[in-house]
């Protein structure tokens, strides 16, 4: 373990709760407000209405000392073998991330303003 992994707390992973809604959006909005210039408006997850995205999908929080740092949304959980996000095609250095994790680009298209990349990954067969 080095110096820099030992100093930083473990998160707690577990389901949203209705109540973590101004907290997931908080999350959201840090995340996403550094892309804000580049793409010339807020990303697609800053104008989301996170109540509804709680009562609707299946969300799950990262905590740190009680601080919402991350977040998965889901829009259901079926026993899925395959993995797929969308991103802005303009977020090149997420796009090389996911590549680097396994994720290939299947399709790219205009949706609601956005020129947003579609990718996938195949999942390893349960054990």
């Amino acid at each position: 373990m080095n110096s820099r992994s030992a100093s930083r707390p473990m998160p707690s992973i577990r389901p949203a709760k209705s109540e973590d809604a101004d907290a997931v959006s908080r999350c959201v909005t840090e995340a996403y407000s550094p892309w804000v210039q580049r793409i010339g408006r807020k990303p697609w997850p800053m104008l989301q209405d996170y109540v509804a995205v709680l009562r609707e999908a299946s969300v799950t929080v990262a905590e740190v000392g009680g601080r919402v740092v991350g977040v998965l949304v889901e829009g259901r959980r079926l026993r899925q073998r395959t993995v797929y996000l969308y991103t802005n095609e303009l977020m090149v250095e997420n796009i090389a991330l996911y590549v680097r994790h396994g994720y290939v680009e299947y399709e790219r298209r205009q949706e609601q303003g956005f020129r947003r990349v579609f990718m996938r990954k195949a999942l390893p067969e349960p054990t």
